[in-house]
């Protein structure tokens, strides 16, 4: 089996892996708490796997995301349209789509991850209003506030 580690962005193959806790982002909308994702590290590799909780997903274990895939990174997507924020992580690199329903996107356009990793309308449309991305390393250990406009982002991760 192979995985993928976040360290040296390199493969790596039969790591037996030992996780430990690395942090978490919570989604707030004023003060109620609508999303918490967290994450853990192996020690050995850096493979990093997700798992969600919040009001469908009540244990670590039971919203488990799947694991990256070769040469993709963990991204969180917020889209600000509608009553309530939509919120998900998915595994993305540049150019990929992100498979995403919302009545505020042009019929037959899709969401993509750009060359600066911001979202854009299609490969080389306008940037993708009311729509968020996030590298989640880049947000770990803090909070997303998402009663403004842009969601503004607190966290104690370092920036590189």
């Amino acid at each position: 089996m192979l995985y993928y580690g976040r360290r040296n962005n390199t493969l790596s193959s039969g790591c037996g892996h030992e996780y430990i806790y690395q942090g978490a982002v919570n989604f707030f909308k004023n003060k109620e708490l609508l999303l918490v994702i967290e994450s853990w590290v192996c020690r050995r590799c850096g493979f990093v796997k997700l798992g969600k909780r919040g009001p469908d997903f009540l244990s670590s274990t039971e919203g488990l995301y799947p694991p990256p895939e070769e040469g993709k990174r963990w991204y969180v997507l917020v889209c600000m349209v509608g009553d309530e924020p939509f919120i998900e992580a998915y595994q993305l690199k540049v150019g990929d789509v992100i498979r995403h329903e919302c009545p505020a996107l042009p019929e037959k356009t899709s969401l993509v991850l750009g060359d600066d990793e911001s979202l854009r309308l299609g490969v080389d449309g306008p940037p993708a209003g009311r729509h968020f991305i996030y590298r989640y390393e880049d947000i770990v250990k803090g909070y997303v506030e998402l009663a403004k406009t842009p969601p503004e982002v607190v966290t104690l991760t370092s920036r590189r």
